[in-house]
C-alpha cells in the first residue's frame, strides 16, 4: 500500500535527520514508529505527510508517487491524528468530524447528503452518537481525541498517521483509543501508523514495530522479532529487560541502576 525507498530528511541545511529509510505500510495493520526523542519519528511523518520535502527517495502509495499529487489528493490517501490538545469552543461534535470532508468539498464547502452519512459513520465508529451536538469544548480530553479520530475516519484515507495519540490520556484512555484504532483498521481496511513512546502498549497493539535509532531504519518487525534487550538497551541507551507472561504477552522494563 505505502511504500516509502531510501528517504531521508533534514532541515534547511543541517545534516539528514533520517537517511535512507525504507519501509512498507501495509493495509489493516497497525505499524508503531518507537525510538528516543529526537531520533526523527516526528520528520518522517512530515516526510510522509509531505509537510517536510524530502532530501532524496520516494513514497509511493499503491505505486504513485506521492510528490506527483497537490494537496488535495494527498488528503484523500492520507489523514492525520495530531497528539491531544483541547479544541476550541463553539464547535460541535459533528462540525468538528465534517472537517475531514475538507478535500471532498467544492467551491462553495457545501456538505453533500454522501459527506453526511459518512460524518455521521464516523461518529457513530468512535462512539460518539451521545456527543453528536455537544460543544466539544465540553468533552474529557479522552473523548476529544476521540473526535480528532472520528473526523481523520470521516476523511475516508486508506492510511491514517497518528502522532503520539496517547500522550495526555491516562491508562484508560490509551488502551480504549488504541482497542479503537486497532479494530478500526480491521474492519475499515485501514494502514495505520502511530508514534508511541510506551513500549508496552506498542507490544499489545502494534502488528509491527519499527525502530528509528542513529538516523536510520534499526529494526522492522513483529513486536516479538523487534523487542529484544539488547536491542532496546543500546537505542534508549538504558539497560533494559523484557519478559514474556503467558497472558499479557511482551513486558518491557528499564533496569534501575542501583546507587
Amino acid at each position: 500500500m505505502l511504500r516509502l525507498e531510501n528517504v531521508s530528511l533534514g532541515y534547511g541545511s543541517a545534516p539528514d535527520i533520517l537517511r535512507n529509510i525504507t519501509l512498507d505500510v501495509h493495509s489493516s495493520e497497525m505499524l508503531a514508529l518507537i525510538g528516543k526523542n529526537g531520533a526523527g519519528k516526528t520528520t518522517l511523518i512530515r516526510g510522509i505527510t509531505g509537510l517536510l520535502p524530502l532530501r532524496s527517495g520516494t513514497i509511493c502509495f499503491d505505486g504513485q508517487d506521492l510528490s506527483s499529487m497537490d494537496i488535495r489528493e494527498r488528503a484523500r490517501l492520507i489523514s492525520v491524528v495530531p497528539q491531544a490538545a483541547s479544541l476550541p469552543p463553539g464547535y460541535t461534535v459533528f462540525e468538528t468530524v465534517s472537517h475531514g470532508r475538507t478535500p471532498y468539498l467544492n467551491w462553495y464547502g457545501k456538505l453533500s447528503d454522501a459527506d453526511r452519512k459518512i460524518i455521521d459513520r464516523a461518529v457513530s465508529i468512535t462512539g460518539l452518537d451521545k456527543f453528536r451536538n455537544n460543544d466539544v469544548a465540553s468533552l474529557s480530553g479522552g473523548e476529544q481525541q476521540r473526535v480528532i479520530l472520528a473526523r481523520a475516519l470521516a476523511q475516508n484515507a486508506p492510511v491514517m498517521i497518528l502522532d503520539e495519540p496517547t500522550s495526555s490520556l491516562d491508562i484508560h484512555y490509551q488502551v480504549a483509543l488504541l482497542s479503537l484504532e486497532k479494530d478500526i483498521c480491521r474492519k475499515e481496511g485501514i494502514a495505520a501508523i502511530f508514534i508511541i513512546h510506551d513500549l508496552n502498549l506498542a507490544a499489545r497493539f502494534a502488528d509491527r514495530i519499527a525502530v528509528i535509532h542513529e538516523s536510520r531504519l534499526a529494526a522492522v518487525g513483529t513486536p516479538e522479532e523487534v523487542l529484544k534487550e539488547e536491542l532496546l538497551s543500546k537505542v534508549y541507551d538504558i539497560p533494559v529487560r523484557v519478559l514474556k507472561d503467558k497472558e499479557e504477552g511482551l513486558i518491557i522494563l528499564p533496569r534501575i541502576p542501583e546507587n
